[in-house]
């Protein structure tokens, strides 16, 4: 809530700078649908803490991809919610199948497989089939957060003002579900939260990247389309945190940016290139 509160009040502060020249459209001649982009972020969200809670940190990133590209694919073949039409043709699906495998490359290794007597290992089937289910439905809605997004952006003529609604209703959404948990906090908890080293300055920049992330989404979707768009950001993901683990910047755990790594972010290039160019 509070990422989202300082996004929200960072667009806001740019809208007012730039002062956007709008369509002078109607807030009622809009269709329902384009403001629930930031429902589908809070969403997408919740789904990933539940997945990396019970799956680990390296699956929970690699299950919502396959949502988030190959329901680009599908928002893209449809036209759903004003996207512009791609027909799915067996080059773009062959470039979706890539940027899911490099991404698996570039974020799996050996040991993130549970030894067979781990909790995780006991997990019934059928939970994790449910689990792997909510998981590429998450993916789906964030490839739907970034559609409606940039619709909104398009019939309003200003994707900063469409990341601000996104932004907001994301926030009043968060909002609603921490009051109740902030009022049923126990002295207990509280005390234990106030022995806790305080938050860095730094550590609140999270709000304007996703601000940031957010714009160039609903800016790039229009034009590139709903698939291109979400590969070339998973690419731009996975390179960069590549860049962070390997230099142990943020306070991320040092990682080397081994073979494996780099050749996944090659074949997610070669996957976009094929979701684009030939497709």
């Amino acid at each position: 809530m509070i990422s989202f509160s300082i996004g929200t009040l960072a667009l806001a502060i740019a809208v007012a700078v730039t002062r956007p020249a709008l369509s002078g459209i109607r807030i009622g001649d809009l269709d329902w649908w384009m403001w629930i982009g930031g429902l589908c972020g809070v969403v997408y969200l919740t789904f990933n803490m539940v997945l990396m809670r019970h799956l680990g940190a390296a699956i929970a990133v690699v299950i919502p991809v396959v949502g988030q590209v190959f329901g680009g694919l599908i928002i893209d073949a449809g036209a759903f919610v004003g996207a512009p039409h791609h027909p799915l043709t067996v080059a773009r699906t062959l470039g979706a199948a890539l940027v899911v495998c490099g991404a698996a490359a570039t974020v799996i290794r050996r040991s993130h497989f549970p030894r067979s007597n781990d909790a995780a290992q006991r997990k019934s089937p059928l939970l994790i089939a449910i689990l792997v289910t909510l998981g590429i439905v998450a993916g789906g809605l964030s490839a739907l957060q970034t559609t409606v997004n940039g619709a909104l952006g398009a019939q309003i003529n200003s994707p900063l003002v469409a990341a601000l609604v996104s932004f907001a209703v994301g926030t009043a959404a968060l909002g609603l579900i921490n009051v109740g948990r902030v009022a049923q906090r126990s002295h207990s908890q509280s005390a234990e939260a106030t022995s806790r080293p305080r938050p860095r300055l730094a550590e609140f920049s999270g709000g304007l990247l996703g601000a940031a992330f957010v714009f160039g989404s609903a800016l790039c979707a229009p034009i590139l389309g709903t698939a291109t768009t979400v590969s070339v950001i998973l690419l731009g993901q996975l390179a960069s945190g590549m860049v962070i683990d390997h230099a142990g910047l943020l306070g991320a755990q040092r990682r080397h940016a081994t073979i494996m790594r780099v050749a996944g972010c090659f074949i997610v290039l070669a996957g976009v290139a094929l979701v684009r160019l030939v497709g």
